[in-house]
Formats: structure tokens, sequence, C-alpha cells
């Protein structure tokens, strides 16, 4: 089971905390009783990437539509492009 260290921002206390992956825990500070939580990431396919993008640049003519952008997708993951009109959103996909 994963475990984390984890700070209370009221006083400094460092607790450790387990839980499964994708799970919600709630802690409660030993030493000044504040409450908070910590979620745990959820797993990573055993085959990982899905799709994966490097120095990405597209021109036409003089204009720059894409400026090497790179990024990468894991498979299982939800993904997407925001910005406004012409940011490339578009041409990158």
């Amino acid at each position: 089971m994963p475990e984390v260290n984890v700070k209370c921002p009221k006083c400094g206390t460092m607790t450790t905390v387990s839980g499964k992956p994708g799970e919600v825990v709630r802690i409660t500070c030993t030493s000044c009783q504040t409450q908070g939580k910590v979620t745990f990431p959820g797993q990573l396919p055993v085959d990982g990437i899905a799709i994966e993008v490097n120095d990405l640049r597209k021109e036409y003519g003089d204009l720059v539509a894409v400026n090497d952008i790179s990024f990468m997708v894991n498979k299982g993951e939800v993904f997407a492009f925001l910005g406004p009109n012409g940011a490339g959103k578009t041409t990158t996909v």
C-alpha cells in the first residue's frame, strides 16, 4: 500500500499516511487536531503512454501555428486542449 508523508499546514507536524491508489484518506493532525485529506494518485496502466509528442512545430508560410509543443497522454487518461481561437489546438491534433 503506498505511503505519503504529510506536513500539517497549521503546526508543521509530519504524519505518514497510507492508502490505496485512487483512495481519499481523511487525516487528523496528532498535535493540533487540524483535519484534512490526502488523495492518492490512481495507478498508471501497465502499457503506459498512449500518445507522446516531442517538439512539434507547424508553420504555414511565415505564420508559426504551433511552436515546439511537447506532451504525453497515458492510456486511460482524459486530456484536453484549452485556448482561444487561433491558438493552434486543431493544428496540434
